[in-house]
């Protein structure tokens, strides 16, 4: 079931500079298992599509880093696209479909939040508020990290080990250790892991 990731950036307009050069951070980030790569519109919204949910903690994770500082509400929905998949275009914007509508109410919903804060909307309005629970509670977590942490969290998840993560980024692997261990990262990831695996079951 594919998944649908819409996302605005908070008070895009008190920092233009860094909005504008984010378009190019996206394009040189590589987002792993999309079907649809993220895109901008409208000058502060972004879109990409997933073609299942696993790897959606990993999307959303780089999303942020390569965003950071600038803050997003993410609006995630879950359902049918109304094209088959070999005709689907590589701009996510010219599409519809369920999984698009949900998204978009899913963002709705948090307009007006000044925080960052992730909210999904799938098939089922009765799992809705679990889902949504869970993804505050990583929230609140990743909300705290610093841009070290970032930076340590996506190498070790990049090369595999905290000695590589190091080596890649410069550091001792005791720094690139205790920036994760700080970040709660393999809670986090836990977490992730099994949005990703109840999603898949739907």
């Amino acid at each position: 079931m594919p998944v649908v990731i819409t996302a605005d950036i908070i008070a895009s307009r008190e920092h233009l500079e860094e909005t504008r050069n984010l378009n190019k951070r996206i394009l040189e980030t590589p987002f792993p298992d999309m079907a649809m790569p993220f895109l901008f519109l409208r000058g502060d919204e972004l879109q990409g599509v997933l073609k299942e949910p696993a790897g959606l903690g990993q999307a959303l994770r780089r999303l942020r880093q390569t965003a950071f500082p600038l803050a997003l509400r993410i609006g995630i929905g879950v359902g049918a696209i109304d094209a088959p998949e070999d005709t689907w275009e590589h701009n996510s914007w010219l599409l519809s479909g369920k999984a698009f509508y949900n998204a978009r109410d899913a963002l709705n919903e948090i307009k007006k939040r000044k925080e960052p804060i992730t909210t999904i909307k799938t098939t089922d309005a009765h799992i809705d508020p679990v889902l949504n629970a869970l993804l505050r509670l990583i929230d609140v977590i990743r909300n705290g990290w610093t841009e070290k942490q970032w930076e340590s969290v996506l190498a070790y998840e990049t090369h595999g080990t905290y000695d590589k993560a190091g080596k890649a980024l410069g550091l001792p692997y005791q720094n690139v250790f205790k920036h994760c261990e700080r970040a709660f990262w393999k809670e986090v990831r836990t977490a992730e892991e099994a949005l990703e695996r109840f999603l898949s079951g739907l």
